[in-house]
């Protein structure tokens, strides 16, 4: 994203302290500075960013996919609260799934009964690799709901 932007700025918190640094075109134009402290158990990263038009056929991107691959994050670093603010459109989405693929099922059929009462959840992880799932039924059917993310 900083190589292909106008400008990136971000913003981190972490141990206590507010940080700050700033690229334009891929170069830092402001050093890593602290610019406030905060709560040592608050943490955090802001990133805004300008998408260079001189890269991309149009400087605009899909806002639904961003949504998206910002909430699937979400789903996958269970507790990592993610937001996202459409200055554009002037509105805001907040994903946090303390339990990862299991809040996330359990939303995605909210209204619905389910077998069992709340997701089967599992993971195995071996040398190389790691695979996590949440799997529960609709016994009065419903829209089928089948996501896999691979990295």
């Amino acid at each position: 994203m900083n190589a292909l932007s106008e400008r990136v700025d971000i913003q981190v918190k972490r141990n206590g302290e507010v940080y700050k640094i700033a690229f334009e075109n891929g170069s830092k134009v402001e050093e890593l500075e602290i610019i406030g402290t905060c709560g040592r158990r608050t943490t955090g990263t802001s990133v805004h960013f300008k998408p260079n038009p001189k890269y991309f056929d149009s400087a605009k991107f899909s806002v639904s996919r961003l949504r998206h691959l910002l909430r699937a994050k979400a789903v996958l670093c269970s507790g990592l609260e993610i937001k996202f603010i459409d200055k554009v459109n002037n509105t805001q989405d907040i994903w946090l799934y303390e339990d990862g693929l299991s809040d996330y099922l359990i939303e995605a059929v909210n209204g619905f009964e389910t077998l069992p009462e709340k997701p089967f959840v599992g993971e195995f992880k071996g040398a190389n690799e790691a695979v996590s799932w949440a799997l529960l039924w609709l016994p009065e059917g419903g829209e089928l709901i089948g996501e896999s993310y691979v990295n």
